[in-house]
């Protein structure tokens, strides 16, 4: 396994070099055109040259290369790391931005069937409902009641007063995708 790996890595390395050659030469050939005559394609030339410059300077990490519509292409394999370690903790933070209950609470309103519950005002449960409403998760069920307030303080289910929104749920299931890491 381990000799697979290294003709791998061997042509890999000898497909980077050649790619590094060509960029030279090409270089050399664009340094050519702009010693013999100065033109307006000068400032193409030279743009040019910088590009070749730079993806020769990091040839070695760079996963792929394009040329389209969209001008030069070039995917560098560090960057894309940084990117989606980033964005991993990113979404850690934004999972971590919710208390277990108040998550638990949600996710059983994401059920439809919340169940049976006690609503103090101003405190516990009430308060992570407006929580909750802030973030644009939960909504009150129309013609309901009027406002979080209203929802009485006790009854068998909160389901008929409160539903989960699509942010809601894309919360969810981010944080369970989270959790599965």
């Amino acid at each position: 396994m381990i000799d697979k790996e290294d003709k791998l890595n061997k042509e890999e390395k000898f497909v980077r070099r050649t790619l590094q050659v060509f960029l030279c030469i090409a270089e050399l050939i664009l340094l050519w055109r702009l010693a013999k005559a100065y033109s307006p394609e000068l400032v193409l030339s030279i743009g040019i040259i910088s590009v070749m410059l730079l993806i020769t300077l990091v040839i070695e990490k760079v996963k792929s290369l394009s040329i389209g519509k969209e001008g030069l292409t070039a995917k560098i394999e560090v960057l894309q790391k940084k990117l989606k370690n980033n964005e991993k903790e990113l979404y850690k933070l934004i999972s971590l931005s919710m208390g277990e209950d108040t998550y638990f609470n949600l996710k059983k309103l994401a059920s439809g069937k919340f169940g049976i519950y006690e609503k103090p005002h101003y405190q516990g449960l009430e308060t992570e409902l407006y929580y909750l409403r802030n973030l644009g998760y939960v909504r009150l069920i129309e013609g309901s009641a009027n406002s979080i307030y209203e929802i009485p303080e006790k009854e068998s289910d909160l389901s008929k007063y409160i539903e989960i929104t699509d942010a809601g749920r894309r919360y969810i299931n981010l944080r369970e995708s989270i959790a599965e890491e």
